[in-house]
């Protein structure tokens, strides 16, 4: 089994420091993309909501 750790402060960190538009495919990319077999096992929605995740945009003083 192969276990990978997470930074997520600094995965948010990045995310926030990001334009708006570029957000979503940095979030897919780093955060869900690791999870794509769950969510299909599971037919789980691919969203931040779905993971009780911050939102992806108006949030942007995290990243100070």
């Amino acid at each position: 089994m192969e276990i990978n750790i997470l930074d997520t402060y600094k995965l948010y960190c990045d995310m926030m420091s990001l334009p708006n538009k570029d957000r979503s495919a940095f979030f897919n990319e780093k955060f869900l993309e690791l999870f794509a077999p769950i969510f299909k096992k599971t037919m789980m929605p691919r969203n931040p909501e779905a993971m009780s995740c911050l939102p992806l945009t108006t949030a942007d003083d995290i990243a100070n």
